[in-house]
């Protein structure tokens, strides 16, 4: 699923491959320029209100059909806290007063490569909860008993946050 450069986007010729710093990556030969085939940034976000985790069921592949934390890929020249709020707003019609960097990691996708997902803790919630754009239902779920969640990176990030918790 996933595409890689196999032509030179400043002369259209075709890239071979290279090696550079010990990676292989794809090289034009007349413009004399290499090509990284670079991880991709997105960001999960935590919102809890009242003990509650807001998840939003997936309406598009990958994992459709089952919960995750709000979020998506970064825009350019976008922070990670207003990426996060422009991802809980987009998914779940909510509004976050505050959003700070949570944690990060790195993660496998078919359809992206590695992709760098960037954890904002989102707090101070308002507006009405209505799923949309590509979650198909938005929930508060109560910490102890959540559904499925899709994706590892998430589990991760949902198991620090509790952890966190309870040692405050």
């Amino acid at each position: 699923m996933r595409r890689r450069f196999r032509f030179c986007p400043q002369c259209g010729r075709p890239l071979r491959d290279d090696k550079t710093h010990g990676l292989k990556v794809k090289y034009c030969t007349p413009c004399n320029r290499h090509y990284f085939d670079n991880p991709v940034p997105g960001v999960g976000v935590i919102a809890v209100r009242d003990g509650k985790i807001l998840l939003v069921k997936r309406k598009l592949p990958p994992m459709a059909g089952t919960w995750a934390l709000p979020g998506g890929f970064m825009d350019q020249g976008e922070s990670i806290e207003n990426a996060g709020r422009r991802e809980l707003l987009e998914e779940t019609g909510l509004r976050a007063d505050r959003a700070k960097f949570f944690d990060a990691l790195s993660m496998g996708s078919y359809m992206f490569g590695t992709v760098v997902v960037l954890a904002v803790e989102a707090s101070g919630l308002h507006g009405k909860l209505t799923a949309a754009d590509d979650a198909a239902d938005a929930r508060f779920f109560d910490l102890k008993k959540m559904p499925f969640i899709a994706f590892s990176g998430h589990v991760k990030f949902i198991r620090k946050y509790l952890k966190q918790l309870k040692s405050n």
